[in-house]
């Protein structure tokens, strides 16, 4: 049991860590280049930050080796970086387009843009090499969930006078979600990280089986909100981004496409010409819960009690 909370406290920790550091960072991208941070990216560079530092120190490495082995893996995710940021239609493993990223001739302003990438970038590295070294003790915890929230609250601040002051406002449906994903697993690493005391805990008698399936439900569930409010605001920048394109993309099949639903779904020649209808008549509903049999009804009934019952357990072990 004390490896699975320590597990789920590696976890949360790192979503809480993951969850501001992408508002900001989404937040810039998306303000200047119009499309997403990308996600994957930037949680690989975290882990992988965090994987060479524990590495380095299992190991002895001296300082040099530690430090040609973060730059090399610095060097391929800021190229990963700058393949989903600006070519992503050339081929990966195609050296043309690292020639034109490194040789073309750039504007400052494309420098700017350059350079804020990688420091958005820098900052999932670093953040995944400090929170290695970090201990997860209750204070340490604590103490990166003041800086966390008073960072959020900068952004939602700079963000508001933007508005205010600028009179520009910023489509950012992600920032609202990512506040909520990083209070979600500061409270878990919260929890977590004060029970990992060495006292005896024991649940009252008769009640051991309910508490450990309580707080295992309200751990996955949050854990699993947490991860969906995460994930959610990358793909619904990514789906408003290529929205207009497949609109542009798709608009020559359009007569193409009505013809085949027609032809699919559209009355046939002979129903025309005999006068036969395959429509349903509109005197009958056929989603009346009256015309459907007693075994139907029942199954409704046991469905909805059921989920009515999985939300009355997770509100008991919340409430608990």
């Amino acid at each position: 049991m004390k490896s699975e909370k320590e597990t789920l406290l590696v976890l949360t920790s790192t979503g809480m860590e993951i969850a501001w550091r992408y508002a900001w960072s989404g937040f810039l991208i998306f303000s200047i280049l119009d499309r997403p941070f990308p996600l994957p990216v930037a949680v690989g560079a975290f882990v992988t930050a965090a994987f060479f530092t524990r590495l380095s120190g299992k190991r002895n490495w001296r300082r040099i080796q530690a430090a040609l082995v973060h730059l090399a893996g610095f060097a391929f995710a800021a190229l990963l970086i700058a393949y989903h940021l600006f070519y992503r239609g050339s081929q990966f493993f195609n050296g043309d387009w690292v020639a034109d990223l490194i040789l073309q001739p750039k504007t400052p302003q494309q420098w700017f843009i350059l350079l804020l990438v990688l420091c958005c970038l820098l900052l999932f590295w670093l953040g995944g090499r400090s929170w290695e070294k970090r201990p997860r003790d209750y204070f340490t915890v604590c103490l990166q969930f003041d800086k966390g929230l008073g960072v959020l609250l900068l952004l939602l601040l700079i963000k508001f006078l933007i508005e205010l002051k600028g009179g520009i406002r910023l489509e950012d449906p992600a920032t609202g979600l990512l506040v909520i994903a990083f209070i979600v697993f500061s409270l878990i690493s919260i929890g977590l990280a004060r029970r990992r005391g060495d006292a005896k805990k024991s649940f009252l008698a008769g009640f051991h089986g309910i508490g450990v399936i309580l707080g295992f439900t309200t751990a996955v569930v949050l854990c699993g909100a947490g991860l969906i409010l995460l994930a959610f605001p990358y793909f619904t920048q990514i789906a408003d981004s290529t929205h207009s394109i497949l609109q542009e993309a798709a608009e020559p099949l359009g007569p193409v496409i009505v013809k085949i639903v027609r032809f699919i779904f559209g009355r046939s020649r002979f129903q025309i010409e005999t006068g036969g209808s395959g429509t349903v008549d509109l005197g009958m509903n056929p989603v009346d819960p009256s015309l459907a049999g007693d075994g139907e009804v029942f199954l409704r009934q046991v469905i909805g009690w059921g989920l009515a019952g999985i939300l009355g357990l997770l509100a008991v072990g919340v409430l608990g």
